[in-house]
């Protein structure tokens, strides 16, 4: 009998066992991608994680994306006093805490807000013979003398005491911020961050110093002459609370553009931050919003990170087609009910001009509560829609206020649970009208009333559930939700949709096709060469013999996928990006005529790899164009050559060539371009050879995640525990040793090298 190493024999028995026990749990998570919320459910009253700051979806433009890629729905409750709190002169006066408000948008999964910000430091309410005045603390400017003070109260009484007098003796300085307003504005926007909350700030106000009745409209305005130091008498010719925001004076001009830069420089960092010009701002003209606008775009062009900004519509009554214009710069807006949204209230209508529209109450003419109907109308209409709330309403208000509150939550849950990049609002494919429609793969239906419902559905399968908007629970359960089992439609038409008992009022429909579908390619597209344009250098470009030897198998850039294709005949002058007119320019001679991937510039926010998977039908070369501006290559492209060859790209710069050989028929993976700020996504160029020497790879990958000194069942756990992972910059040590290849992902082929190496 020979003899059995009964060690070995167990330890290869146990790799076996384990491999088929991870396999089997890898297959688990692709097929059943909520598996692990089953087990391990983590709190539904919780917006998805920020995730890069917030830009234009080009997926679907009624909606933000960030470098997740997917679209990005707004809603939440803002209320005036979170930046600033105001202060009754000389009477207390109690204002709601931001403990107690920020606890309000996480009970109910809110993911945004609109930061409050007075340009007027005392305002007043009443009138001449009966006033009601308060201050607004901290103000944005500092004082030229600090105002010493026990609490809020003591100091809004000192500084009403100063600016009383004709000629106060402390004044404003206009060009430093004070310290306390800066510490309040970076704390709130770090306490939303970490609720996943993002925030609108207020640059200027405009609405006080044009509605207040008494001398405080102006002789509380910071821009007041007779309140800062910054302004000679002849500068301040003309000015008042009227010519504020009709860049009429220059002076006053000047100091809202450095105003702006003071703010940017304070938040530019972080992720959450969206800008707007003002609230409301009844005396201000619309072009002074779009210089303003333009501005901040230009000031954060220079700044590592650029964040959305919004112009809010400037009155009641006024024209909204100030805001739907192409003359108006901004990235959303914030419209009146006036036409096209005078019935906003009761039957939002569909439109949209290619950038989010955020509907507010407080401009719609619904404060305190508009209820959950309008939320979830407005949802499945395409909006954002946000409610202003006084967090001082009287008892007949809190159902309202409470609904509104948990309906902004749910449509936030479903917004996340549909591919809302791919549903648009539809009218016509159910019965109610309130319908999001992803024609044959996904609906969402709103029945504002009792009653039935009817879809209009292609053949196949499908599956769903129904929704009791009307619960009290912020969370989807067993109480709210009702499964509707996988069924079957032979022929295509309106199918009728009985509500479950339970559901007595308003109801939400959700189906969900479970017919395979499948995948669909992506064209090769042969681009338009200027035909002004002729190498600038180089021989007369012959001919290429690659002609359709590259394949574009997938984009997993969901927001940017349309923008990439395949071209053909690399030519100095080509469309470098498929969202921008760039150009490419001082190809090497070897490389003109040859396959080209035209990708996406905006592809440079996504952050998962791969960002997207080609294949050569023969022997290549593959030459990825990199951003000579990032600091730090990718580590996917960290095994390529870097040749000494270039292109430049115009609006960009020069773009270092690397290379990797292929054999014929080789899927390769692309990751992520790593940075973003300042820098252009790479380009991508392909070359046909007639032999190949695969670019080796290397065998010293460390599987050793928890450095024990061997590759074990441990070191299995943890890959378990971490597949699926994206690995960043900011991962941390356990997770980016689970990314054992080093290409930002954590899957099957960290596995695969784990196995090769277990035991060892």
């Amino acid at each position: 009998m020979s003899h059995i190493d009964k060690k070995k024999t167990s330890n290869q028995l146990f790799l076996l066992i384990s491999s088929i026990g991870v396999m089997a749990f890898l297959l688990t998570a692709t097929q059943y991608p909520n598996w692990y919320d089953s087990f391990f459910p983590k709190p539904k009253s919780e917006a998805a994680a920020i995730n890069g700051p917030l830009r234009k979806n080009t997926a679907n433009p009624r909606y933000f994306t960030n470098n997740s890629g997917k679209s990005i729905y707004l809603t939440g409750t803002h209320t005036w006093t979170i930046l600033q709190e105001s202060r009754t002169v000389n009477a207390a006066f109690s204002n709601v805490s931001n403990d107690v408000y920020f606890k309000a948008l996480t009970d109910n999964k809110h993911n945004f807000i609109r930061l409050w910000n007075a340009d007027n430091f005392i305002v007043d309410w009443g009138t001449s013979s009966a006033p009601f005045e308060e201050c607004m603390v901290p103000h944005p400017f500092a004082l030229t003398s600090p105002i010493t003070a026990t609490d809020n109260s003591d100091y809004c009484n000192k500084l009403y005491a100063n600016f009383s007098q004709s000629n106060p003796p402390i004044k404003f300085d206009l060009s430093k911020l004070d310290s306390t307003f800066v510490s309040k504005l970076r704390s709130v926007i770090e306490t939303a961050r970490s609720k996943n909350i993002y925030v609108s700030i207020m640059f200027f106000d405009g609405y006080n110093s044009a509605r207040i009745a008494t001398h405080w409209a102006w002789d509380g305005n910071s821009y007041n002459p007779r309140n800062h130091i910054n302004m000679t008498s002849a500068e301040a010719s003309g000015l008042s609370a009227s010519t504020l925001f009709n860049l009429s004076n220059a002076k006053v001009t000047e100091l809202q553009k450095n105003y702006i830069r003071m703010v940017i420089d304070q938040v530019n960092e972080y992720d959450n931050v969206l800008f707007e010009t003002s609230n409301q701002a009844l005396n201000s003209t619309p072009e002074w919003h779009y210089a303003m606008i333009k501005y901040i775009q230009d000031y954060e062009k220079t700044k590592p990170k650029q964040h959305p900004v919004g112009n809010i519509t400037r009155a009641h009554g006024a024209s909204n087609g100030e805001l739907f214009t192409s003359s108006n710069p901004s990235d959303w807006v914030s419209p009146h009910n006036t036409s096209p949204f005078a019935d906003v209230l009761n039957n939002p209508p569909i439109y949209s001009d290619g950038r989010p529209i955020i509907l507010d109450t407080d401009h719609v003419g619904e404060k305190d509560g508009a209820g959950r109907t309008w939320v979830w109308k407005t949802f499945i209409r395409g909006y954002n829609p946000i409610f202003m709330e006084s967090f001082r309403a009287d008892a007949s208000k809190q159902n309202a206020i409470l609904e509104t509150r948990r309906a902004a939550g749910h449509t936030v849950t479903y917004s996340e649970k549909i591919d809302l990049n791919n549903m648009k609002p539809d009218t016509t494919s159910c019965s109610t009208q309130y319908c999001l429609v992803n024609t044959g793969k996904e609906y969402l239906v709103y029945q504002p009333s009792s009653g039935d419902i009817s879809v209009n559905l292609p053949i196949g399968q499908y599956n769903g559930e129904w929704f009791n908007p009307a619960t009290t629970n912020i969370n989807q359960d067993s109480t709210n939700t009702i499964a509707i089992t996988t069924f079957s439609v032979t022929t295509s038409g309106l199918r009728s949709f009985s509500r479950p008992s339970s559901i007595t009022s308003d109801a939400v429909l959700y189906l969900k096709s479970t017919t395979s579908a499948s995948p669909t390619s992506i064209p090769t597209a042969t681009p338009t060469v200027k035909p002004t344009v002729t190498p600038t250098s180089g021989p007369t470009p012959t001919p290429g013999n690659t002609v359709g030897i590259t394949q574009l198998v997938s984009v997993f850039d969901p927001a940017s996928s349309a923008n990439w294709s395949v071209q053909t005949n690399l030519q100095n002058g080509v469309q470098a990006y498929g969202d921008r007119t760039y150009t490419i320019n001082n190809i090497p001679s070897d490389l003109l005529g040859i396959n080209y991937i035209r990708t996406a510039n905006d592809s440079k926010f996504y952050t998962s790899s791969p960002i997207a998977t080609i294949k050569t039908t023969q022997a290549a070369t593959v030459y990825i164009g990199l951003d000579a501006r990032i600091t730090q290559i990718p580590s996917w492209l960290s095994s390529w050559e870097k040749t000494t060859q270039t292109v430049t790209i115009d609006s960009t710069g020069t773009m270092n060539l690397y290379r990797k050989s292929l054999v014929a028929n080789t899927n390769l993976d692309l990751g992520n371009n790593n940075e973003s700020s300042n820098v252009s996504m790479y380009t991508i160029f392909v070359k046909g050879t007639s032999t190949v020497t695969p670019t080796p790879t290397t065998a010293a990958f460390d599987a050793d995640i928890n450095n024990d000194g061997a590759v074990n069942v441990f070191d299995l756990g943890l890959l378990a525990a971490h597949y699926g992972q994206i690995v960043n910059s900011t991962s941390d040590a356990t997770t980016k040793a689970c990314d054992i290849n080093a290409d930002g992902t954590i899957n099957i082929f960290d596995l695969g090298i784990l196995i090769g190496k277990y035991g060892l």
